[in-house]
């Protein structure tokens, strides 16, 4: 039996798909079918790798809630931001996680590659400065995301005046 697009997909993201070819044909050697090898491979693997969209919903917002218990509902775009950037790649430092917000950016930037694209060319080219900021004295508060939250809530406002003249 092949291997399935959604195993080869989990093994390859995270880098195990070498691994995974060296055990097969290990198993195959012993003497083990094409079927059993790749079943066995991929069985030890997630065992050793558990897959996480194979959790029980109920138990992932458990994880989640404990996770993020204390930690504010918002936080600045900024710093949200910024360390969703500093803890895409490695482990996750929950103790300087800025809110339940910037959490949940990370979250989806970790189980959506289209959300992480996006994440890199939309979101994180706005916080950083630009050669011409970091070359000025004084940046005051142009790079605490208040120009873009300002930009959002005109696009907010025009979107909510179109519904009343609309309706």
């Amino acid at each position: 039996m092949p291997v399935s697009s959604h195993d080869k997909d989990w093994m390859k993201t995270r880098g195990l798909w070498d691994g995974f070819l060296e055990r097969r044909n290990e198993l195959r050697s012993m003497g083990e079918s094409t079927a059993g090898s790749n079943n066995k491979a991929i069985e030890e693997l997630r065992i050793k790798y558990p897959d996480p969209t194979t959790v029980d919903e109920q138990e992932a917002e458990k994880v989640t809630e404990a996770l993020v218990e204390g930690l504010p509902e918002r936080s600045k775009p900024t710093s949200m931001i910024q360390w969703v950037a500093a803890n895409l790649r490695g482990n996750v430092n929950m103790d300087t996680c800025p809110g339940r917000d910037a959490y949940a950016l990370h979250y989806d930037c970790t189980h959506n590659a289209g959300f992480r694209l996006d994440f890199w060319k939309s979101l994180y080219t706005r916080v950083v400065p630009s050669r011409a900021q970091l070359d000025g004295d004084d940046l005051g508060d142009e790079l605490d995301g208040a120009a873009t939250m300002d930009v959002l809530d005109k696009i907010g406002s025009i979107g909510k005046n179109r519904e009343k003249v609309e309706a």
